[in-house]
């Protein structure tokens, strides 16, 4: 989704961007991109072999790189979702408080959701940030991930793609149980799927 949101940045500026993607990039993200006006190399299986290539480019042009995630001005502007949640439900319970110590991250996420959602590490910026604040970490399958970008569509008639449903399909699957008082905030995001029937 950041490569898609840069490229349209780019566009409603008018400057030139390139973006490097890997081979499991969706389809519909690919074509998101170029509709845009994007400059699009695809290369290597995984975002940190597109990251490599689009540091080597970097360098030899002095273009300016932006990462996806593991960059300040990337987080900044994530961090502020935080608050908007804060300022919509402030009583809601503030499950994130309680620190807890984290190993190492360093596997990568697999399946439907890998264009979006496979680093092969968390970023160097970011750790800190979920090991002082993420309460739990939860999984969930292909088969949730799908149910719930159909249930969004036929509901709400909202599309996400496969990571941008991840966290709703916790929900949705009672892979995450809310307690008594706690109010849940779920952040969908990433239209660019193909993934969900829109014949119905």
């Amino acid at each position: 989704m950041a490569g898609v949101i840069r490229a349209y940045a780019a566009m409603k500026r008018g400057v030139p961007a390139k973006i490097f993607v890997p081979t499991v990039t969706s389809k519909a993200k690919l074509a998101r991109l170029k509709d845009y006006g994007a400059d699009v190399t695809v290369t290597g299986e995984r975002y940190a072999d597109a990251l490599v290539a689009c540091d080597e480019w970097s360098v030899q042009t002095g273009a300016l790189s932006i990462h996806a995630f593991d960059q300040p001005e990337t987080l900044l502007g994530q961090g502020t979702l935080g608050l908007e949640f804060e300022q919509q439900a402030p009583k809601r319970a503030n499950s994130l408080s309680r620190a807890r110590s984290r190993p190492a991250g360093r596997r990568e996420a697999g399946g439907i959701a890998a264009d979006s959602l496979a680093p092969r590490r968390v970023g160097e910026l970011m750790f800190p940030i979920a090991r002082d604040f993420v309460d739990h970490v939860i999984l969930v399958t292909d088969d949730s991930i799908r149910a719930a970008q159909e249930a969004l569509w036929n509901t709400l008639r909202v599309a996400t793609e496969p990571g941008g449903a991840a966290a709703f399909a916790a929900l949705a699957s009672s892979r995450y149980q809310p307690g008594p008082a706690e109010h849940v905030g779920v952040v969908l995001c990433g239209g660019n799927t193909t993934a969900v029937d829109f014949s119905r």
